[in-house]
């Protein structure tokens, strides 16, 4: 009788256990979603590169100065090619504010909105 008792309590301490990590998990997962700064800027992302440069970050709110930085090409001859612009990857075809993406080449990037064409160049390292 005495080892059902001990059997019967370590089953529920354990059921007990189970129900509040279940819930203090959920709770922490809650607390883990990933915040979201006031300007639009992911706060996990670098703001310096590992060799020291200051990464710009001009944000996707107004585009009325147009203002595209190239961070970065990943160039393919066969068009399976991708390019970092505003901290957005993008590829042929893609939009980037109210901009499509018409051809990344090598060095640099070509967009288009309506009549108006902008080449974005990659900038070379000192």
């Amino acid at each position: 009788m005495l080892s059902k008792n001990k059997h019967f309590f370590s089953l529920l301490f354990f059921g007990i256990i189970v129900m509040f990590l279940g819930s203090v998990c959920s709770s922490a997962q809650s607390a883990v979603e990933k915040p979201v700064a006031k300007s639009g800027r992911d706060p996990f992302l670098p703001l310096v590169t590992e060799d020291g440069r200051l990464l710009e970050w001009k944000g996707s709110g107004s585009d009325s100065d147009n203002t595209f930085t190239l961070e970065g090409i990943i160039y393919d001859p066969q068009g399976a090619s991708y390019a970092v612009i505003n901290n957005e990857v993008v590829k042929p075809a893609d939009v980037i504010e109210d901009y499509q993406v018409l051809e990344i080449q090598p060095d640099k990037v070509i967009l288009k909105r309506d009549d108006q064409t902008i080449e974005i160049e990659l900038r070379k390292e000192d």
